[in-house]
């Protein structure tokens, strides 16, 4: 996870649609250089967590899907990896952002208010629909709004990268958002 999730996020969702077509139809015309670029890039990420390293690792992850896509022979669980993988890696950056700012972050803090009004320790958590009946309402509402964020950056990132496809199980992925 990056170390200044709210810039990479920016970052990356400021890469403009004619840059991500072009150079997804890079990678069509060049796969061994595409894919020498990605590696490049899944290397430098490991050394330099930079806000721009990262945006530009996820923005090669989901070229790279995208091209998978294209190519015949590539089995479709591949190419599904690969786009989910980034895509969700990229969908938990936005709820790490969310649960520190806004009504995540209030829900957070109510959350912990209310188990230590209970005496819970730190190292102490009630299972699923267990605790007070407050906090299994305010639960509830965090939960839900994880999951809306989540979802909406997911389905965002990919029709950005135009891997909504129904050539594989994205159409059922898509269908509610």
């Amino acid at each position: 996870m990056s170390n200044d999730s709210v810039s990479m996020l920016r970052l990356l969702f400021a890469i403009s649609q004619g840059q991500i077509d072009h150079d997804v139809s890079d990678g069509e015309r060049d796969f061994d250089r595409m894919m020498q670029d990605t590696k490049a890039s899944k290397l430098e990420r490991r050394t330099n967590n930079e806000p721009k390293v990262e945006a530009r690792y996820y923005h090669k992850q989901l070229v790279r899907a995208k091209v998978l896509l294209s190519r015949e022979n590539t089995p479709e669980e591949y190419t599904l990896f690969f786009a989910t993988m980034a895509a969700n890696s990229i969908a938990e950056e936005a709820v790490s952002v969310a649960l520190k700012n806004g009504r995540l972050a209030e829900l957070g803090h109510r959350m912990d208010e209310i188990q230590m009004r209970v005496g819970l320790e730190d190292d102490e958590c009630w299972l699923v629909g267990e605790g007070p009946d407050d906090y299994q309402v305010v639960s509830n509402e965090s939960e839900e709004l994880y999951e809306k964020v989540h979802d909406t950056v997911f389905t965002t990132v990919l029709r950005r990268y135009r891997l909504n496809s129904n050539s594989f199980g994205f159409k059922c992925l898509l269908e509610d958002h």
